[in-house]
């Protein structure tokens, strides 16, 4: 268990940055019937160089309990990385026709502060 940790804390944590991942379209979870092979770009990392004076307030004040954590209160403490352009689509066949997935393939990524 020593050895686990330690290993964890040596890890680098690595910038926010596209990713990809080959799966069929019934894996994407939307409820899409097909078999088919899809590349999927997503977006994975740290976003920790990026923080702001806003991110650091923010974090505090929620830890101080300055600001509630019930739903109506949530704030980001921390930025996020997340997909800033998509794909157009992704396109596959299934039940005898074409179909198309818009918004479910990163292109590019980023930081993201706010997610509303």
């Amino acid at each position: 268990m020593t050895q686990a940790r330690r290993t964890k804390r040596a890890q680098k944590s690595r910038p926010c940055s596209l990713r990809k991942l080959v799966l069929t379209v019934n894996e994407l979870g939307l409820g899409f019937e097909s078999d088919e092979t899809i590349q999927l770009q997503y977006c994975s990392g740290q976003c920790d160089k990026e923080r702001q004076n806003y991110d650091f307030v923010m974090k505090h004040m929620v830890e101080k309990g300055y600001i509630g954590r019930g739903r109506k209160n949530k704030v980001s403490k921390e930025p996020c990385c997340r997909p800033t352009k998509f794909e157009k689509s992704i396109v596959y066949y299934g039940n005898g026709t074409h179909n198309e997935i818009p918004n479910v393939s990163a292109k590019r990524c980023g930081l993201i502060t706010d997610l509303r």
